[in-house]
């Protein structure tokens, strides 16, 4: 679908979010946002374009004016350079949907966050529940170890058999 890109408020310059017309989702879903033009993909968080954000967008003389039930969607410039959007004020070819995955769509909005703390801190979660399988898998192997060395001394007595 044809999508007027604008950019967005200052107060949203740095957020992980865009607004858009009503696509009846969820409130505030992960969404993959696609350009269909040349296929970048982001992961964000999408909020509908209301009257109270109209009227904050409206306010400033410097900005065009968007109306409600129009196809515009505000984003940030971060947003705009990793889909491949060169200008504002033009209308580009996206689709927008939601996720089916949404534990993997979380991790993705992370990695891809204009913020580098939150990119930074996906990074150190993923490395974590990394780890943390690995110690579950190293315990139950430790767990396993000791039991059959417990059966094996238990049937030849004093005799510590290591395998």
């Amino acid at each position: 679908m044809k999508y007027k890109v604008q950019a967005a408020l200052r107060e949203d310059l740095n957020e992980g979010w865009v607004w858009g017309p009503d696509l009846k989702f969820e409130q505030r879903p992960i969404v993959k946002i696609t350009n269909l033009d040349n296929k970048k993909t982001v992961y964000c968080e999408y909020l509908t374009i209301n009257d109270n954000y109209i009227e904050n967008y409206n306010r400033p003389k410097d900005t065009v004016e968007i109306k409600i039930g129009t196809n515009v969607i505000t984003m940030n410039e971060w947003y705009r350079k990793r889909l491949g959007i060169p200008e504002t004020k033009k209308e580009y070819n996206l689709t927008i949907a939601t996720e089916r995955a949404r534990i993997l769509a979380q991790i993705r909005m992370g990695l891809q966050h204009p913020q580098a703390v939150v990119r930074i801190t996906t990074v150190l979660a993923i490395i974590g529940a990394i780890l943390g399988v690995i110690s579950i898998v190293l315990g139950i192997i430790a767990l396993l170890m000791s039991q059959k060395e417990s059966y094996i001394f238990m049937q030849t007595g004093p005799i510590f058999i290591i395998l």
